[in-house]
């Protein structure tokens, strides 16, 4: 489940929190995964930009990118699960060498165990 979620992040327009039609296909694989999770379980959407624009305004993208991804699971059947959305702006590249690649615009998802 980890490497599911690690290999698929899912990527972003420049400037846009609206979910590509092609990242659909990739979310729709993660919720039929996630639906086997126990509900303990906490699932952290990350939102992350690139850093093209004013980093309080990337922070505020970043954050709708991981709101939208969080309401589309919840709309594709986890409402069970304990969703959180967290933004992070341009503050974890992946491409640290160039802040504002593309791939840099992204939402990652991962698990962590609940309480």
């Amino acid at each position: 489940m980890s490497k599911l979620l690690a290999d698929n992040p899912i990527y972003f327009q420049i400037n846009s929190s609206t979910i590509k039609e092609e990242s659909k296909k990739e979310l729709n694989m993660i919720i039929g995964a996630l639906k086997e999770i126990s509900a303990k379980t906490v699932v952290l959407i990350k939102g992350h930009t690139d850093a093209i624009g004013e980093a309080s305004l990337n922070k505020k993208l970043s954050q709708k990118r991981a709101d939208a991804i969080m309401l589309y699971l919840k709309n594709g059947g986890l409402e069970h699960l304990k969703i959180k959305a967290i933004g992070y702006g341009e503050e974890q590249p992946i491409v640290v060498s160039n802040p504002n690649d593309k791939l840099n615009r992204r939402v990652e998802i991962e698990l962590k165990r609940g309480e």
